[in-house]
C-alpha cells in the first residue's frame, strides 16, 4: 500500500509570558506580550517536532510595535526613584543597626536623608521605629543582604557619582551620633564593595570622609 507523507517546517508563536512594561513608542505603560518563534517539522501540515527556535520579541498591545525582550528591562523615571528611596532607606537601616545602638541623632539622620528621595509627607519618626523593631531581630548578615537586594534593584542607574554618594550618605548616617565606630565601618565597606570600588578605593573614600569629620 503506498502511503503519500507531506512532509515541511512550520514557525509557531509560542506566547511565553505578558504583562506591563514601559514601551518607548507610548511612552508610557502598556501591556505587552512576549512570544517566543519556533520552527517545527510537520507531517500532513500538523507539527510533529520542535526542531529549532527562531528568537523572541516583544509586542506592545496597544501600538502593535515589537521589540527586542531587552525592553522589559527599560524602567521609567518614577520607578528608578522609588527603588532608590527604597535602597537608602535599607542602607540607613542597617547602617544605624551596626553598633547595637539607635540613638535619637541617628534616627533623625535617616528622617532627613529618607524624606529627600520620598513624596510628602515622607517618612516620619513613627514609622521609622514601626520599620526598626522588626529588623533588630534580624541577623547582621540579613540585612545585609536585604540592603544588597535593594541596591540591585537599582541596576545600572547609579553612575560612579550616584555610587559614591551612597557611600557618603552611609557614612553620614553613622557619624549622626558623634562618631563612627567599626562595625559601622565594615558595613560601609561592604556597601563601597558592593557598589564596584576595588579595595584601595574603598579605602581611600573613607580615609577622606574620616578627616572631615
Amino acid at each position: 500500500m503506498f502511503m503519500l507523507v507531506i512532509a515541511g517546517t512550520k514557525v509557531e508563536e509560542n506566547r511565553l509570558d505578558s504583562g506591563t512594561f514601559n514601551c518607548p513608542n507610548e511612552n508610557s505603560k502598556q501591556s505587552y506580550i512576549h512570544i517566543r518563534l519556533e520552527k517545527k517539522a510537520t507531517a500532513f501540515f500538523v507539527p510533529v517536532a520542535k526542531m529549532t527556535d527562531i528568537g523572541e520579541y516583544v509586542e506592545c498591545q496597544s501600538c502593535g510595535v515589537t521589540y527586542e525582550p531587552a525592553v522589559l528591562q527599560i524602567r521609567t523615571q518614577e520607578e528608578i526613584e522609588t527603588a532608590l528611596a527604597v535602597a537608602i532607606i535599607r542602607l540607613a537601616i542597617e547602617v544605624i543597626l551596626a553598633d547595637g545602638i539607635v540613638k535619637d541623632e541617628e534616627r533623625q539622620a535617616v528622617i532627613n536623608v529618607a524624606n529627600q528621595y520620598l513624596d510628602p509627607p515622607g517618612l516620619s519618626l513613627e514609622d521609622l521605629s514601626e520599620m526598626i523593631i522588626p529588623e533588630q531581630l534580624n541577623s547582621t548578615k540579613k540585612r545585609s543582604m536585604r540592603t544588597a537586594h535593594a541596591l540591585a534593584e537599582l541596576g545600572s542607574a547609579l553612575n560612579m557619582d550616584g555610587r559614591r554618594s551612597f557611600v557618603e550618605i552611609a557614612y553620614y548616617l553613622a557619624a549622626s551620633d558623634g562618631e563612627v565606630v567599626e562595625t559601622e565601618k565594615e558595613v560601609i565597606k561592604k556597601l563601597a564593595r558592593r557598589l564596584g570600588f576595588t579595595k584601595s578605593e574603598t579605602a581611600e573614600i573613607i580615609a577622606a570622609l574620616d578627616q572631615m569629620v
